[in-house]
């Protein structure tokens, strides 16, 4: 059967300029989508299956759910197990105290997780920055996932040793020590 396609990077701007590769049949066509159905753009797979495209307009504030449709050369249509949902942060605006300068509001990061199309696998922070995940100093949040049955499964890194607490809303769900190595999930 034929490889379906596959996100490896995919790149936000704040601006919403997007910049997205993977993999795919070699010689097929590809397409990213969005969930309406429209083009984001279109490339050719090289002779060892990697294709790369920069989004043919930038991104709007706001969600945004694409999958990879890839043709290859006797027609057959794949589409790939995964898609990634991005979110473009609001521009950041001035603000203007009557007595102080103009200062601009702290701007945030654009955010891409890869998703399964279908079922419960992981979802994978894709890095926007040069660290992974949603970072603040030492602590870095690579995973939110739920399970079937709703339960909640979070993942991420911090300095070795300290007890991570894990709170949705303001209540304790959880609590793990950060491993040796500095990675952390509760049990």
């Amino acid at each position: 059967p034929a490889e379906a396609p596959s996100f490896d990077v995919v790149r936000v701007e704040r601006s919403g300029e997007t910049v997205i590769a993977g993999r795919a049949e070699p010689e097929s066509e590809v397409n990213v989508t969005t969930e309406r159905g429209e083009s984001l753009g279109r490339a050719r797979a090289d002779s060892s299956g990697t294709w790369a495209i920069v989004t043919e307009q930038p991104l709007a504030p706001g969600s945004h759910e694409s999958g990879v449709e890839s043709e290859g050369a006797k027609g057959e249509k794949r589409l790939s197990e995964e898609v990634v949902v991005v979110v473009v942060p609001e521009p950041a605006k001035a603000t203007a105290p009557a007595a102080a300068p103009v200062s601009k509001a702290p701007e945030t990061q654009a955010l891409a997780v890869l998703t399964p199309r279908q079922g419960s696998a992981a979802t994978r922070v894709l890095p926007q920055e040069p660290e992974d995940g949603i970072a603040q100093g030492d602590l870095v949040l690579d995973s939110v996932d739920y399970d079937e049955t709703g339960r909640v499964i979070v993942g991420g890194r911090a300095s070795p040793g300290p007890r991570m607490l894990i709170y949705l809303d303001t209540e304790l769900v959880g609590d793990t020590p950060a491993g040796t190595a500095g990675p952390w999930s509760p049990s």
